[in-house]
Order: C-alpha cells, then structure tokens, then sequence
C-alpha cells in the first residue's frame, strides 16, 4: 500500500511537471547550435568497427586531504556488420587493476554486448542490453547524482522506436535491473520492466518520463527488497547556444554504490538536477550543474552538489574537461557512503 500511494504521488508529479514543461516548450523552441558529444571516425577492420576513449584525471579530495592522479578504465566499443542489417555491438571496459573497481569483475569486463537489428518501426536489441536514461544526454556535461541511482546493463530485450511526430518510446525487459554487474549474483532473476516516452517539440525541445518497475526481488543477507523509479526530464534550448535541462526522479531503494546497502533496502527516495550549458565557440563549452540526492526520505541523507565546469575540444582526439565540484552532504564525516568537495582536471583521449 505504501508503495501505491507513492508511486501514484510520484506519477502525478511526473505528468504535472512534463504538461507544464510541453506548453513551455511549445512557445519557446529555438533552433540550437551546441555542438553534440562525437567519437572520432570508427576505425573499419573488415565487417568489424573500432573506437574507444581513455581517460585520465588530476583530483584534489578534500574528505582525504590528498591529491591524485586518477586512470579510468580503457573504453572499447566495437560493432560487427551482419547479414540484412543486423549487428552485434558492445562496449567493453579494460582494467588491468579490476580487483579495485566494484563494477568490474576482470580485466576486460563487458559492459554491453547485444545483437541488433530493424524490427518494424524501431529497433531490436538482444543481450546485454543499455538503457538510455542511464546517461541520456551524454559525457561530459550531464553530470548529477540523480544518474546513478539506477544502472541498467542486463541481460534482456530492449526495443526503441523510430521518431514520429517527435514521438519516441523505448521499452525494456532485463533480469537485473537494479544495480552494478558486480551485484548481479545477490539478486534473484525476476525481470524488471523498464520504460521511457519522449516528445521532441519543435527544435531543440523535449519532454519526457521513464521508470523501471522491479517488486520483490530477493537479495542475499538482505532479504526481499523493491525497485522503483519514476521520473521526468526536459530539455529547453534558450537562443542559439544555450540549452537548459534537468530532471525529477521518485525512487525506491537505491542502489547508487557497488552494493545494496541495508540502510537503503526499501527506503523511498528523491533527487532531482538542473543544468545549463552554453557552447562559447565551436570549440568552447561551459556549464553549471545543481543537483539534490534524498536518499532516504526517513532520516537526514540528503547530498547536494553544484558542479562548474566546460569542455575544450583540441581536436576530434583530444578533449581537456575542467570540473569544480561543491558538495554539501549530511552524512557525517567517515560514513563510507559520503560525497566530498572535488576539484578535477580531465584529459579525455578518443581514438
């Protein structure tokens, strides 16, 4: 019953929130002229297609009073071209170290691998599957804990359809859809529904709501626990160069780090961000980020972070990507599931 009237609450506010942002929308859609996240040309070896990113960057942590360099994974995606259109893609990560990161269980870790083809009007994916409010407006200026409340790379059926008067939808069945590969062997294999509806409007303009639906799922030393999310997201171009965006999400249980933690099993929560972002040149970009995490409704957990920042583009291989993170979080100082102020300078490498 609980959840019930939760969720009634959160759709509620869901469709409020993207009937007020449609009309805004309507009478403000401008043309946009940022320039959108590309990888490099893919390199063509045959039926097979190759690009891939590496990342490196200089923190100063001030919860550990210390400054350090920091190598993110090497990034692999590769597409092989099939008869009658169909294709097999994926996305693997490699981390000689992976024993130190809780998302990755060897040291090349798939993080998707799906087959695809055309199926009426949309397009079919088998396997391990992506969901696209995971990271719906790309890298790197999209950042916000409301992200990573749910992750979704699962072994399941995904379809997204083809535009039609703006109109798109994606719809989902996977047998984790709950957290981090590394969780997938404490959780039973009921099936999580999950879904997302966008209407572009005009040029430039969207409004839409997604969630994800996973009841009684039983996880080991916890017991059995309920997924939940529901959310809505806009985007609204302000002139030519200027974008503002942000989302509202309802959820329960979060499952934002490597593990469920028992403090959040079936706990309801809330987040919600606001971004804007303006392209200075064909080159230049900046943005400012304000993000609010409740992650339990019950007891003071809320983090908030405002994040400032923009990306340099030297070339289609190179990218230099300053952040400056203020974050004030109400979990007290030594609780492992704290944020802290971060001060990060990023070089991003494409090839």
């Amino acid at each position: 019953m609980r959840n019930s009237r939760r969720g009634a609450r959160g759709m509620l506010r869901c469709l409020v929130c993207a009937a007020v942002l449609c009309v805004a929308t309507s009478a403000g859609a401008q043309e946009v002229c940022l320039s959108p996240w590309v990888w490099p040309e893919k390199t063509a070896l045959g039926p097979f297609t190759v690009y891939g990113g590496q990342r490196f960057s200089l923190i100063v942590d001030e919860n550990r009073d210390s400054t350090y360099l920091k190598n993110y994974d090497l990034a692999l995606f590769v597409d092989c071209a099939l008869k009658d259109g169909a294709m097999v893609r994926s996305y693997f990560v490699v981390n000689p170290e992976y024993r130190k990161h809780p998302q990755v269980q060897s040291s090349l870790w798939p993080i998707y691998l799906y087959w695809q083809k055309e199926v009426g009007s949309g397009t079919l994916q088998v396997g391990k599957v992506p969901m696209p409010f995971n990271y719906r407006n790309g890298f790197p200026e999209y950042h916000s804990q409301v992200r990573r409340i749910t992750r979704i790379w699962d072994l399941g059926l995904h379809y997204a359809s083809k535009p039609r008067n703006g109109f798109t939808y994606d719809l989902a069945i996977v047998n984790d859809g709950t957290s981090p590969a590394a969780d997938s062997e404490g959780f039973s294999d009921k099936p999580a529904v999950v879904a997302e509806l966008i209407q572009r409007i005009g040029r430039g303009a969207e409004v839409g709501v997604s969630g994800m639906m996973a009841h009684g799922r039983e996880v080991s030393g916890i017991g059995e626990v309920d997924f939940d999310r529901l959310g809505a997201h806009f985007a609204l171009p302000l002139g030519r160069r200027t974008m503002l965006r942000g989302e509202y999400v309802d959820f329960t249980t979060l499952t934002q780090c490597s593990s469920l933690s028992p403090a959040y099993a079936n706990k309801d929560g809330s987040g919600f961000v606001l971004e804007g972002v303006h392209q200075l040149n064909p080159r230049a970009s900046i943005f400012a980020n304000y993000n609010e995490l409740e992650r339990d409704e019950s007891t003071p957990s809320t983090v908030r972070t405002l994040t400032l920042g923009g990306r340099y583009k030297f070339s289609n291989n190179l990218y230099l990507i300053p952040e400056l993170w203020f974050v004030d979080d109400e979990l007290p100082v030594g609780d492992a599931r704290r944020d802290d102020n971060r001060y990060i300078l990023t070089a991003l490498i494409l090839f």
